[in-house]
C-alpha cells in the first residue's frame, strides 16, 4: 500500500505532532504502508513554514508598535527577524529527520519538459486552473505521482485538501483519471481523500483494529504451540543463515565464525506484530526467549587481532592454528517472522 501526501497536509500541521499525524505515522510500520512524498511537497512546506514565521513576526511588530504608543517605551523585534533563516534551517532538518525516521520515500522532481507543462496549461487540463495559469506546482506533484505509479499495480491513496484541482473524496477529476489510464494504472486502485483525519477514519483505524484482533487471536495457546513447533524445526537454520551467531555471543560481525548448534529450550514466545498481505496471508513477528548452544571458532592470528575474540576465547596456547569454544547462551529475539494463514493449526 502506497500513500502520497500533498503539501497542504503538512502545512496544516508543520511539526507533524497533531493527533491525525500521530495516528497516521504510528500506523506505517504496523500496516506495512509506504509513505511517499514528492520532493516539491517538502520544498513547498519549508517555504510556507518560513513565510508563516515572517507573517507572525509582522503581526508581532504591529502589536509592539501599538504597545509602544500606550507605554511610550521602545520595544525591539529585530532579534526575531534575525532568527528567521536559522529557524527555517532548523525546520528543514527537523522535517527530513522525521520523514527519514518513518522510512519515507522521497520522489525527485519529475523529468518533464517545459513544453509538456505549458501544453497542459494551455489545454487547461487539471491540476491547472481553468481561468488562470496557476497550478504549476500541483502539476509537478501530480507528474511525480504518475511517474512513481508507472508499471505498478497496488492500491494507493493520495491525501490532498485541494478539492478544486484534484477532486473531492473518492471523486478524482476526469483529466487525472485519463492520466492514470494512459500509464495503464487502474483508477479503481487510486483513492483520494481530503484530510488525514478522514483517511484515519476510513482506513487506518479499522486496519489497526483488525491487526490487533488477529494478534490477540494468534497469542492464544494453541497458536503459540503451533509457532513453537515451527521454531523448533526452523530456528537454527534461520539463525545461521542470517548470521545471528556473533550477536548472540556478543562478538563483532565477521570476528571469527559462530555457529548455533542446538536449540535447547524455548522459554517464552509471543506475537508482537501482524502484517496482513493482499493475499490474506499473514506475516507474524515473534518475541522469543530461548537457550541454545553456540560454537565459536577463529584462527590464531584473528584472535590476536581482535580484542573481543581474545576476551571471549580466554588464554590460547602459542603456535596453535585455530581455536574453538562451545557455550550455552540465553537469547532474546524480536524479529523472527512467520508467513501463515489465520486458521486452526490442528
Amino acid at each position: 500500500m502506497r500513500i502520497y501526501l500533498d503539501s497542504n497536509i503538512f502545512i496544516s500541521d508543520f511539526l507533524l505532532n497533531g493527533n491525525s499525524f500521530r495516528v497516521f505515522l504510528e500506523s506505517l510500520e504496523k500496516l506495512n504502508i509506504k509513505l511517499i512524498i514528492p520532493e516539491i511537497v517538502i520544498d513547498e512546506t519549508i517555504t510556507k513554514y518560513n513565510e508563516n514565521i515572517q507573517e507572525n513576526i509582522l503581526i508581532i511588530k504591529k502589536k509592539l508598535l501599538n504597545t509602544y504608543r500606550l507605554i511610550r517605551k521602545e520595544l525591539n523585534y529585530d532579534v526575531l527577524l534575525d532568527n528567521i533563516e536559522e529557524e527555517g534551517k532548523k525546520y528543514q532538518d527537523y522535517l527530513y529527520q522525521k520523514l527519514t525516521y518513518f522510512h519515507t520515500i522521497i520522489l525527485p522532481y519529475p523529468k518533464i519538459s517545459h513544453k509538456t507543462i505549458v501544453s497542459r496549461n494551455l489545454l487547461r487540463r487539471k491540476p491547472f486552473k481553468i481561468k488562470s495559469d496557476s497550478g504549476y506546482k500541483d502539476t509537478l506533484i501530480w507528474e511525480s505521482i504518475l511517474k512513481d505509479l508507472t508499471g505498478k499495480n497496488e492500491t494507493v491513496f493520495f491525501i490532498s485538501k485541494n478539492t478544486a484541482d484534484f477532486g473531492e473524496e473518492q471523486k478524482l477529476l476526469d483529466d487525472l483519471i485519463e492520466d492514470l489510464e494512459k500509464i495503464k494504472f487502474s483508477p479503481t486502485k487510486f483513492n483520494l481523500y481530503n484530510s488525514l483525519e478522514r483517511l484515519n477514519q476510513i482506513l487506518i483505524i479499522p486496519e489497526l483494529e483488525k491487526a490487533n484482533k488477529i494478534k490477540t487471536e494468534l497469542n492464544k495457546k494453541h497458536y503459540l504451540t503451533f509457532f513453537k513447533d515451527w521454531l523448533q524445526e526452523n530456528l537454527l537454520d534461520k539463525l545461521n543463515e542470517e548470521d545471528w551467531g556473533n550477536e548472540i555471543v556478543g562478538l563483532y560481525p565477521e570476528h571469527g565464525h559462530t555457529y548455533v548448534k542446538e536449540l535447547k529450550f524455548i522459554h517464552n514466545i509471543s506475537v508482537s506484530k501482524v502484517l496482513q498481505l493482499p493475499s490474506k496471508n499473514l506475516i507474524t513477528y515473534l518475541n522469543l526467549e530461548a537457550t541454545c548452544n553456540v560454537d565459536v571458532s577463529a584462527d590464531y592470528e584473528e584472535i590476536l587481532l581482535h580484542d573481543d575474540l581474545r576476551e571471549f576465547m580466554g588464554p590460547i596456547e602459542e603456535n596453535v592454528i585455530s581455536a574453538s569454544m562451545e557455550q550455552e547462551e540465553d537469547i532474546k529475539l524480536k524479529t523472527i517472522s512467520r508467513l501463515c494463514s489465520l486458521m486452526s493449526p490442528s
